[in-house]
Order: structure tokens, then C-alpha cells, then sequence
């Protein structure tokens, strides 16, 4: 017996057993009290932040209304000095259309406004519109059924103040569209007429429906009479509002109760216009939402304790186990866990737990940077920019991809071709499909080159007779998949990845071709130097475009060879020493053709030089250092379309990271591109997608503000973009892991 119970106190107070009951005694107790002082101060919380957001939400609404009625009285203040608009003018048969296409342009110029009429005191028994004169009569005639004289109805228009009416409610109890009055007045400040604006009942609405925050508020527009003017749509609240004297008493109540439900009023008054704003909002909805989550969370805590102790006590020491060994292999690692005493378990719990999470966003990370840097990888290699093997090797298999073969070849398809440029939606389906595509004996990888326009597809396989098949089989998934047929052109097949920018100069040199022929789906660069002999002095064009494509590319090894070819070939070709002279001059041709394009005067100059050669033999050296002269400017200032683009692209959202019009959207019409390409194209040069790249850069930019200068925090998060400060603030301590002050505090001292 004694036996049995000093077992049961070792359990009881080992590890496991210590682990329990602190956690039953130290947590349940005071789990219990901070949830009642939580709730209290939740539900204070709640009210406060309730009463805090219907006054700003009210406040933008009055904000919003009454602007739109100040621009209307600036475009009001501009009619007197438009002579179109002058009775005088207007009465005149010549020129009424002229005045009215005026009032057109000034109603326009209204975001809220439906119509415009114009009423001149002298002439009271008729309106001016944008459709011509309009019978004052008739103007009221949907208003009211009484019968009134045209002094009585202008009489209705006539103010010399700007003020909003309800012309209906003028007549009746019913509300309809709300008209916008304004005086006409001389340089003599005498009122002359009125201008009388029909506001659109969809823009009110519109405020309204903005102004409110969840489905249990509403916000309300009353006149001097608190008749309701406009209402956010058809709900609950709108039948009481409709209630003048209902309405008057919430203006004096900062709280309502309707059908039961308790409701938090808040009022905004405009004594000029007559105006009086009103929010109405339940927050008992957002603290019933706290009472369900607290029972819920309450009745889990509980089920939890009961089912955990039990379960936890019985395979306890089966459980315990690993955690000891896990002890053990810390303390291997660490010689502080052999000091650590009763506090092992939670110092493994807490350093393991630390551990995963850490690998879990290292992990998030590299999944989100590979495939950029896989696009980095794909543009050096077919660049001809890594020629050291090991170090390719290396590169590759950081970014995941897997060119294992024999031989290798570059393929080249235009994007300039009808369908596959980057507005076609054919364009994102074919990228998408090329990332990687692996075959019977081939694998393939793909990236675009925006300097050629071209996307450049990379080919590892180990059978060299099976290049065509390979290539056919492109051309037919191409088709199937997208419904047109490119044209395909093949680079030849080299030894070694190193070497893969020899192969994707000559496929640029075949696609080059390619525009000079018809109906050849696939053109393959080997095929083109079997060019027919001419009589007189022939021209290998195959070897002259590949020439011009190691150039663009910047490559001097291959532009080197080419020129060499060259040479050879002219000299066995051409029998005389007028004829060598005649295709030498050809070949500076080429060079001298491709330096005015990069405006290299340098290399002009070198090639006006060079014509004055004696054999092929004496051009071949200054050839050479022509073309390497122009390699080293190619690649010290790559300025071609696609750096270019980066450039400008990434130039304008810095400029602009803090305009709230910033958007994808807005970027792609600025650069005349399609949506899905520029995405494509940021995610590919920055490795984060457009919204995480501005949100990246808005917060280095409040991080420097910060440390550098002592402006305030809500302004220096304002100027970022951010309106909502007291929201980025919390997102910022998320992101960060402090606020913006303690950031500031501990990177300043």
C-alpha cells in the first residue's frame, strides 16, 4: 500500500504531474476573473468605440454634402460671367443653343446634380434648362395639383441666400427630390435670379449608404421642419423618421428606444442650409456578438479542463517520454538546460515551438521568393551572364529547377505575333503552362524576355535525335492549348548549360528569319546555314542576324565567332580581291549599322576607319575590336525595354506610394499595360506582389520618418497613405511587434 501511494506521488509530482495541476490552479482561477473584468471592459469598449464611429461616420457625411453644395456655388458664382448665359443673350433665337450647350457644361460640372435651371426676375413665368425654355407652370406641374399663379410659383424660387429645399413638401407631407437654390447676383452683389440645381436622388443615397458602417446603423437627412429630406434606402428606421415630431425628439436624446431595441442617437445641425443630420445606431448587436463568443469561449475552457485532466492523467507517462528525450537532446545542444531545473518541460515547449515557427515563415518566404529568383536564374543563363558551372549548378537547384540532360537547345517564340502579346489573356495561359514542362526523355523551362519580346523556352534532353519530336510536340500542346499556331524557332543544341546562350542567340537569329518566310510553323537556325550558293558575292543572312542577336545580347564570344565565320567565308567564297572588298565593306556595314543604333560614336568612327582595308585578313582584327567595344556598351548600359520598364515602373510607384489612387489598376493605364502582365511583371522583378510591395515600401518610409525626424506619428502615418491611423497603428505593432512609439524610442537611443 505504501508502495502504491509513493508511486502515485511521484506521479503526481513529476513533470507531467506539475504541469497539470498549475496549469488547473494558476490558470482556471484567474482565467475566470480577468474574463468578468474582460467582458466589463469589453462592453464599455464597444459602446465608446460604437458612440466614436457614428459621430465620424456622420461627420464624413456632412463633410461630403455640404462640399458637393460649395462646389455647386462656385460653379453658380461663374454664370454671371458667362455672357452665353445672359437673358439678353438667351432670348435671342441665334443664340439659345449656344447658352444652352453653357448650362450643360456647368451641369456636368455637378457630380451631384441631375438638372439645371436658370429663373430670372424678369422673367419669372419661365425656366432656363439645357433643353430651352421651360414654362415655370410646367416646371411645378408633378409637384402639386392646386392651381397657382406664375408670381406665387416663382415666388417659391426667388432666395438670397443658397439654400437647400424640398420643393414637394412645400405642398405636401411627401418628400421627393431635393432642389439646391442659389441667387444670381451682379458685381453689385444685387440678386438678378436664381440658379436651381436638381440633385440626384442616387447621389444622396450613395453618401448615405457610405456614411454608414454595419447593417445596424443608418444616418438620416432633415430639413429646418425635420421632415425627413433623404434616408438610406428602405429599413426599419425609415417609417419613424418619416414622423416629424418623432424626428424632433431624437435631437434631443442621446439615446432611443424603437420596437424595444435601444438605439444611440447622434445629430448634426447646419443652421444656413436648414440642415440637420441624425445617426442612429444599435450597439447592442456587437455586444450580443461578445456575449456568444464569452459563453462559447467559457463552455470550451470548461469541457477542456474536464476531458484534458482526465485524458492527460491517464497516458501521461506514455506521453511524458518524448518530451524527456526531447529534454535530453537540448541539453546536448545547450549546457544552460542542466541549470534549468522544474522549468525544462516549458523551456523545451517554448524553444521548440520558437523553432517551427521561425521554419514555418523562413519556409512562407523562400516559397515566395523562388520563383523571382527563378526568373533572375533563367535571364542570366540564356544572357550568357554565369559561365562558371559549379556556381550554375548551385544557382539552379536554390531555385528548384532541374535541367539534367545530355544536350540542351533554346526555342524562341515571338510575343509580337497576333494573340500572344501581354494584353491577350493567350499570353498569361502560355506562361503559365511554360513555367515547366517535363516530357518523355525532356524536361523545360521557360521565362520571358521583354528586351526581344520574346519568351525563351530552355530545353534539357538526353536523346540528340529527338530535338524535332521534342519540338513538334511544343508546337501541338501550344495549339491544342491556346488555339493559334506560333511560329517556333530552334537554337542549336550545345554540350554544356554554360554554353545555352550560344543556342538562344541563333534561335533569335531563326525567328528573325522567320518574318522573311511563309508557312514555316518551326524554323530551325541549322537549317539556315545550308544556304543555296548565288552567283556574284552571297551574303550568309543566317550569320549576319546571328551577329546582330550577340550583339543585342552583349555576347563578344559569340560575336566573335560569328565575325571569324564570316571572314573565312567571304574568303573562300569570294575568289577576286574586289569581290573580298565589296563583302568586307558589307560586313562594317553591319557594325557600323548596329553602333548608330546604340549611338556609339566611337564605334562609328572606328568602322568609317576600317573600310579603308586591304584583305579580309587586315579587317578581321579591327572587326573584333569594333564588336567588342560594342558588347562592353551593351552591358554596361543595358538601357533595352524591359530594364527600361523597370525602371520607370518602379520610379512611379515610389513617387506615388502614398496616393490613395495608387492601384494596380491605375499603374497599368498609366503604362498602357494589360492588369495580369504588370502583376506578372512586379512579381517577377521584385519578388512580392503589388500590394505587399506598396505596403513594404509605405512601411520603410514611416520607419525612416520615424527615426530621423520628431513629427507627430498620426501625421507621418497620413502623409504614408494610411487615413486610419489608430487601425495601422494596430497593424503595425502586428507587423512589427511594437507600436510606432516604442519603435521610435528604442531605434533613436
Amino acid at each position: 500500500m505504501k508502495k502504491a501511494l509513493g508511486q502515485m506521488k511521484q506521479i503526481i509530482f513529476s513533470g507531467l504531474g506539475r504541469s497539470v495541476g498549475s496549469y488547473l490552479i494558476v490558470f482556471l482561477v484567474p482565467f475566470l476573473i480577468v474574463s468578468g473584468i474582460w467582458y466589463k471592459t469589453s462592453t464599455d469598449s464597444i459602446n465608446s468605440q460604437v458612440e466614436l464611429s457614428s459621430r465620424n461616420h456622420l461627420l464624413q457625411l456632412k463633410s461630403s454634402f455640404e462640399n458637393n453644395l460649395l462646389q455647386l456655388n462656385d460653379l453658380s458664382h461663374q454664370i454671371p460671367h458667362d455672357v452665353k448665359l445672359t437673358l439678353q443673350m438667351l432670348k435671342h433665337p441665334y443664340y439659345t443653343l449656344e447658352g444652352q450647350q453653357s448650362l450643360q457644361k456647368h451641369r456636368l460640372e455637378g457630380s451631384i446634380v441631375d438638372d439645371v435651371f436658370l429663373m430670372y426676375n424678369e422673367q419669372p413665368d419661365s425656366l432656363f434648362s439645357a433643353d430651352g425654355w421651360l414654362d415655370t407652370k410646367l416646371f411645378f406641374k408633378p409637384l402639386t395639383k392646386k392651381t397657382y399663379s406664375s408670381q406665387e410659383l416663382s415666388g417659391f424660387l426667388k432666395t438670397d441666400v443658397p439654400k437647400l429645399i424640398n420643393l414637394s413638401s412645400q405642398f405636401t407631407d411627401q418628400s421627393n427630390r431635393l432642389y439646391y437654390l442659389v441667387p444670381l447676383q451682379n458685381a453689385d452683389q444685387v440678386t438678378y435670379g436664381t440658379v436651381i440645381y436638381a440633385i440626384k436622388d442616387s447621389s444622396v443615397q450613395k453618401l448615405l449608404d457610405e456614411s454608414t458602417f454595419d447593417d445596424e446603423s443608418a444616418n438620416f437627412i432633415l430639413n429646418s421642419k425635420n421632415q425627413l429630406l433623404s434616408s438610406p434606402g428602405s429599413n426599419q428606421y425609415v417609417s419613424y423618421m418619416s414622423q416629424a415630431k418623432k424626428a424632433a425628439k431624437i435631437q434631443n436624446n442621446g439615446q432611443l428606444t424603437i420596437k424595444g431595441n435601444r438605439y444611440l442617437t447622434q445629430t448634426l445641425s447646419n443652421p444656413d442650409l436648414g440642415l440637420t443630420y441624425v445617426s442612429l445606431v444599435n450597439p447592442d448587436q456587437a455586444l450580443q456578438n461578445i456575449n456568444q463568443v464569452q459563453k462559447k469561449f467559457m463552455f470550451f475552457i470548461l469541457g477542456t479542463l474536464l476531458f484534458g485532466g482526465v485524458l492527460v492523467f491517464l497516458i501521461g507517462r506514455s506521453n511524458y517520454r518524448p518530451i524527456q528525450r526531447l529534454e535530453k537532446l537540448m541539453a546536448e545542444y545547450d549546457e544552460e538546460d542542466e541549470s534549468l531545473g522544474d522549468k525544462k518541460p516549458l523551456q523545451v515547449h517554448e524553444r521548440l515551438a520558437g523553432f517551427l515557427s521561425e521554419n514555418k515563415e523562413l519556409h512562407e518566404e523562400i516559397k515566395k521568393q523562388t520563383p523571382h529568383a527563378r526568373e533572375q536564374v533563367l535571364r542570366k543563363l540564356v544572357g550568357g551572364r554565369i559561365k562558371d558551372e559549379a556556381q550554375l549548378t548551385m544557382l539552379l537547384e536554390a531555385v528548384h529547377v532541374q535541367l539534367k540532360g545530355k544536350q540542351y537547345f533554346t526555342m524562341t517564340i515571338s510575343t509580337r505575333e497576333k494573340g500572344l502579346n501581354e494584353f491577350s489573356p493567350l499570353h498569361d495561359i502560355l506562361m503559365e503552362y511554360l513555367q515547366m514542362v517535363r516530357g518523355t526523355g525532356f524536361v523545360g523551362y521557360a521565362t520571358e524576355i521583354l528586351s526581344t519580346q520574346v519568351i525563351a523556352i530552355l530545353i534539357a534532353y538526353d536523346d540528340p535525335t529527338q530535338l524535332k519530336r521534342i519540338t513538334e510536340a511544343f508546337y501541338n500542346d501550344i495549339f491544342d492549348l491556346v488555339g493559334i499556331s506560333p511560329t517556333i524557332a530552334v537554337g542549336t543544341p550545345v554540350n554544356s548549360l554554360v554554353e545555352m546562350n550560344r543556342s538562344f542567340i541563333e534561335s533569335l537569329a531563326a525567328l528573325e528569319h522567320s518574318f522573311t518566310i511563309k508557312d514555316q510553323a518551326i524554323v530551325y537556325y541549322d537549317e539556315l546555314r545550308e544556304e543555296p550558293k548565288t552567283t556574284g558575292i552571297s551574303y550568309p543572312e543566317s550569320q549576319q542576324m546571328k551577329l546582330i542577336q550577340s550583339l543585342t545580347q552583349g555576347d563578344f564570344e559569340v560575336a566573335s565567332e560569328t565575325i571569324h565565320w564570316l571572314v573565312e567565308y567571304g574568303i573562300q567564297q569570294q575568289g577576286s580581291v574586289n569581290s573580298q572588298r565589296i563583302y568586307g565593306f558589307y560586313l562594317v556595314n553591319i557594325l557600323n549599322k548596329f553602333a548608330s543604333g546604340v549611338e556609339s560614336e566611337a564605334a562609328i568612327a572606328s568602322a568609317e576607319g576600317a573600310a579603308d582595308f586591304q584583305s579580309l585578313y587586315d579587317l578581321e582584327p579591327q572587326l573584333l575590336q569594333i564588336a567588342e567595344s560594342l558588347c562592353a556598351l551593351v552591358q554596361a548600359t543595358p538601357q533595352n525595354q524591359e530594364s527600361q520598364l523597370k525602371q520607370d515602373l518602379f520610379a512611379f510607384i515610389n513617387e506615388h506610394y502614398a496616393s490613395s489612387q495608387l492601384s494596380l489598376e491605375m499603374v497599368a493605364e498609366q503604362f498602357q499595360l494589360s492588369v495580369s502582365y504588370l502583376s506578372r511583371f512586379i512579381k517577377k522583378e521584385s519578388g512580392k506582389t503589388f500590394s505587399k510591395y506598396v505596403q513594404d515600401l509605405r512601411m520603410e518610409k514611416i520607419k525612416q520618418a520615424l527615426i530621423e525626424t520628431d513629427r507627430p506619428i498620426k501625421d507621418i502615418i497620413r502623409e504614408a497613405g494610411y487615413y486610419d491611423v489608430s487601425n495601422y497603428t494596430r497593424k503595425f505593432r502586428t507587423l512589427v511587434g511594437v507600436t510606432p512609439g516604442q519603435f521610435r524610442t528604442l531605434n533613436k537611443h
